[in-house]
């Protein structure tokens, strides 16, 4: 440790300094705290691994430029700025990182790990605790919230108000008044830097830069006006951009190759697809026309660079500056997302052939992220682009601690006997709930759908926190309300946790099971069929693609199985299903894209009256749902529910312009708008297990018939839609003739060739029936709990595209 913490350390009047562990970073000499704090982020790291096992208390930063911490001020931009670089070095996100610093609750995080920060520099008196007594260095002493657990607070509370004052009778003995308001305070951000007296006012320390970054943003903002007459100053005309962006982008293929250039151009095209967008004449490029955005982008660079040096990517931009100047910037001037991620695409592709190795790796993913940002703010998207980090592959941030893990599974057996009064059992699962009480507390542990009340003692129950993985022994008995309860005489286990996230899909395994036993037991055989498909059978749906570079060719999701189960039924087998995953690259309730679990089966065997008997007899005998089935046309249970016979145009049309005006507008069709208005908000008022028959509108060319003599039923459970169950086309003159119709305006340039669908119907493909169901909404009918369909409310107004 260096001479001069040392005598700091033997002169202190604290109760923990004399016996504290502290390891050194070596001294930094230069003159840009930022590199000393990135530098020291490996030895964060490291001290973190090992913090509990070896009880350190404490890293020592050293700066040994006197200029660095000769004012109160100098001192708090010291702080910032290495705090900045300590962030970045460890992975985290600088900026928001201390977005909440001076607020209740707020922690300095770095490597998994929460720490205290105690600075002490030569601004400081000699009747103040944070003197260096006569050294010019500047010391960050970074202490883990650990070291006070053990010293201080063992039990993770306040300081005791005895140990308190036993802390300033000490430092009242020394000479150095102790700052009893400051300790109190709960942001404990406000007590990193101390002010240079115990009257003066908290030291921000995590707005240092603000002094500069208010200055940029009062600059800014006259500029920005400046830039506005600019703007104003030619008629707007239309920015070609793709031929600026698609001139840029031969770089990709030319001097410099890039891997992923197709990915590349192709993210290009679908930015290109947001415009037009005007083109003003420019500020920052006198007699050049473009975006207005781009001059958002220019000059918000320059505002971020560092005096004396070039801006980004050629230099370091200060994220303070960039978001004063481009909250500035855009207060003003008009600014487009996707009109700022096309300039700054064109800004890269410029710089391209001008860099080499890493930086032009760099910039290439740089590039590839913009085209795919995930955010919607633009001062976040310039700070991400700037920032020290790949934004394609940020550095994880982990909220854990840095003690060891255990590696044997979670005692979890017991469960299976729970709960058994008298018994003593060990449970294992996370904590979902904590109640405490004057005399007793209790916790709600939770695992694979099972609960149970835990009774603990309250010192026990005092560091418990939702979200902890615990392993509770104890003997089961009963809570004075009679409810089954663990009363806990030990936990095995304390692993601090967080509440984890609901997952994105339903638990089928309770609907699977009897799923496959009702249909093994009816004959039919289980297939696996491919999920990447060479061409796309999913009607006129727009495909989710990938390009497959083995096979030099698109290869698509499918939305059906139904073509191969319909080749296995050829190859000579009466009955087969198969349950898996089918996609759908379209909006859907709120969802932006939408993969479900179907079950799709085919009989060779079945006429689709049988079907439908087989059908609900499957799903009565898998679910709790047991209502008898009863078969009504669509135009009956239309009218029964609207009051409208489908027939009266007239009615179903005011009817639609109510309820889908954007429908509305763009049909007349009283077949097609009563089938949007059954889909929209009549078929939800369905009671008890329902057969749709007679149904009108188009159906697939797969399905026999056309319009209300297609031969299909729809399959309903108290308006939840579960199935459609139908008879295949017999004939392959008038499937090929369908495809043709279905294909001759397609929206979307995929493969759809439907040859070998027409070909397998040539070679003899027997009659048969199909059905397609709803795996996922099927589990919404079993008897545990699972998400259901959201059902529109009866009056609600269609969502326009």
């Amino acid at each position: 440790m260096a001479d001069g913490f040392r005598t700091i350390q033997s002169a202190s009047a604290c109760l923990f300094a004399a016996r504290a562990r502290i390891e050194t970073v070596p001294a930094y000499t230069g003159p840009r705290p930022y590199d000393a704090g990135h530098t020291a982020g490996a030895a964060v790291a490291d001290l973190a691994r090992r913090i509990e096992a070896e009880e350190v208390d404490g890293l020592l930063l050293q700066l040994t430029d006197p200029s660095l911490g000769s004012t109160i001020e100098a001192l708090a931009t010291t702080v910032r700025q290495a705090v900045t670089g300590l962030l970045a070095a460890t992975g985290a996100d600088p900026a928001a990182a201390l977005a909440g610093a001076g607020t209740d609750g707020w922690w300095l995080q770095l490597a998994g790990v929460r720490w205290f920060l105690i600075v002490f520099a030569p601004c400081y008196p000699a009747t103040s605790p944070r003197s260096t007594r006569g050294s010019s260095t500047t010391f960050l002493l970074l202490q883990p919230v650990h070291s006070f657990d053990r010293h201080a607070t063992p039990k993770g509370t306040v300081i005791a108000p005895a140990v308190r004052e036993r802390i300033r009778a000490a430092h009242q003995a020394a000479g150095t008044p102790y700052d009893a308001e400051l300790a109190q305070q709960t942001a404990e951000a406000q007590k990193f830097v101390a002010p240079l007296h115990p009257d003066a006012p908290p030291v921000t320390w995590w707005l240092a830069d603000t002094s500069s970054a208010d200055t940029v943003r009062s600059g800014t903002a006259a500029l920005a006006a400046a830039v506005a007459r600019t703007h104003a100053s030619g008629t707007p005309t239309r920015w070609d951009a793709p031929t600026e962006l698609l001139s840029a982008a031969a770089v990709l293929f030319t001097a410099h190759p890039a891997e992923g250039a197709d990915h590349l151009l192709a993210g290009i095209a679908r930015l290109l697809d947001h415009g037009p967008h005007e083109a003003v004449p420019l500020h920052s490029a006198p007699g050049a026309r473009g975006p207005r955005e781009l001059d958002v982008l220019h000059h918000a660079l320059a505002a971020a660079a560092e005096p004396g040096r070039p801006p980004w990517p050629h230099g370091p931009a200060d994220p303070a500056r960039l978001a004063a100047a481009a909250q500035a910037l855009s207060a003003t001037i008009p600014c487009r997302l996707s009109a700022l991620r096309t300039a700054a695409v064109l800004h890269l592709l410029r710089l391209l052939p001008g860099t080499r190795g890493e930086q032009h790796r760099d910039l290439l993913r740089r590039t590839a992220w913009l085209l795919d940002p995930r955010t919607d703010d633009p001062v976040h998207l310039l700070l991400t682009l700037t920032g020290p980090n790949d934004p394609l592959a940020p550095p994880p941030r982990s909220s854990t601690t840095a003690r060891p893990r255990g590696t044997a599974p979670l005692p979890l057996a017991d469960w299976a006997t729970w709960p058994t009064p008298g018994r003593q059992l060990l449970l294992a699962g996370r904590v979902t709930a904590v109640r405490a009480h004057r005399k007793s507390a209790f916790a709600d542990l939770v695992w694979d759908g099972r609960t149970a009340q835990l009774a603990l003692n309250p010192a026990d129950a005092a560091g418990l926190r939702t979200g902890d993985l615990v392993a509770a022994r104890g003997t089961c008995s009963t809570s004075r309300t009679g409810q089954p309860t663990l009363f806990v005489e030990h936990l095995d286990l304390h692993e601090n946790g967080t509440p984890a996230p609901p997952p994105p899909s339903a638990v089928l395994t309770p609907v699977l099971d009897p799923l496959r036993a009702h249909l093994a037991a009816s004959g039919f055989q289980e297939t696996i069929t491919p999920t990447l498909t060479s061409g796309y059978f999913g009607g006129a749906a727009r495909p989710f693609t990938t390009w497959a570079h083995a096979a030099g060719q698109h290869q698509y999701l499918r939305v059906t199985s139904e073509i191969d189960l319909l080749a296995t039924i050829a190859a000579g087998t009466t009955r087969c299903y198969e349950i898996g995953p089918s996609f759908r690259n379209e909006g859907q309730r709120g969802r932006p894209a939408v993969e479900f679990v179907m079950l799709e089966a085919y009989a060779a065997d079945l006429t689709l009256p049988q079907a439908t008997a087989y059908l609900a007899d499957l799903v009565t005998n898998t679910t709790a749902f047991t209502a008898p089935l009863v078969h009504h046309t669509f135009d009956h249970a239309f009218a029964a529910i609207t009051g409208i016979h489908p027939s009266d145009g007239a009615a179903v049309r005011a009817l639609a312009a109510e309820r889908i005006p954007f429908t509305a507008a763009r049909t007349d069709d009283p077949d097609l708008l009563a089938r949007r208005l059954w889909r929209h908000s009549v078929r939800q008022h369905l009671r008890g297990f329902t057969a749709i028959t007679d149904i009108p509108g188009p159906a697939s060319p797969l399905i026999a018939g056309t319009g209300r003599q297609a031969r299909r039923v729809w399959l309903y459970a108290d308006g939840l839609e579960l199935a459609e169950i139908a008879a295949n086309e017999r004939a392959p003159h008038r499937l090929a003739d369908a495809f043709t119709a279905q294909f001759a305006a397609d929206r979307h340039l995929a493969h759809r060739s439907y040859q070998q669908v027409v070909d397998l119907y040539d070679s003899g493909l027997p009659p048969c029936v199909g059905f397609g169901m709803s795996v996922t909404r099927l589990a919404g009918l079993h008897p545990v709990h699972l998400p259901v369909q959201r059902r529109a409310p009866h009056r609600a107004t269609e969502r326009t595209p």
